[in-house]
């Protein structure tokens, strides 16, 4: 599976249906035996095309910046500026529960009781993930149809990264990626 949606720390596989054949993580190296030559030659031009993909490991930054959802705002506040990051993925336990943003931030910063308020308080709980095998391509569609601008990366449901719209942005400029 390539995405999860997480809804207060569940994480659950999820189809996105405008996808179709991008949803498809990435293949395993051997064929199995007895393949007809059709279905083996078919396999062999969809793992080369594939070949020239990029996916969410090979892009994104990890490992993570993180906080707990005990966290204040100025924590996050802190670790946007330290890092120059904009997102920053909450966890409890190695579970994903929750995201900020810096849009967050700012809608929340004339707030007068700012300096009070905990991430759990105002982090979004209903998040897109992707899992590190997923193809930049189908990563690409799902952020820009869903409006996400940061994804966060798991590998067998643990947080191992995150992919922003810039990430992907940089791959174009650079000539490493197209549509």
């Amino acid at each position: 599976m390539s995405f999860f949606i997480a809804i207060h720390g569940d994480l659950k596989e999820h189809d996105f249906d405008y996808l179709g054949d991008l949803q498809a993580v990435r293949m395993e190296k051997t064929l199995p035996s007895g393949m007809p030559d059709n279905i083996r030659k078919e396999v062999l031009r969809k793992r080369e095309e594939s070949a020239k993909s990029y996916y969410a490991s090979q892009v994104m930054n990890g490992p993570p910046r993180f906080l707990t959802h005990s966290s204040k705002l100025s924590d996050a506040m802190d670790l946007m500026r330290i890092y120059g990051i904009r997102h920053i993925p909450i966890v409890e336990k190695s579970i994903l529960v929750g995201m900020l943003s810096d849009r967050d931030l700012l809608r929340l910063e004339s707030n007068t009781d700012f300096d009070s308020l905990i991430l759990k308080d105002v982090m979004t709980t209903l998040i897109v993930a992707c899992d590190k095998n997923t193809s930049l391509r189908a990563i690409a569609l799902v952020m820009f149809k869903e409006n996400i601008s940061g994804m966060p990366v798991v590998d067998n449901k643990k947080l191992v990264g995150m992919i922003t719209r810039t990430d992907i942005l940089k791959m174009v400029i650079e000539n490493k990626f197209s549509f």
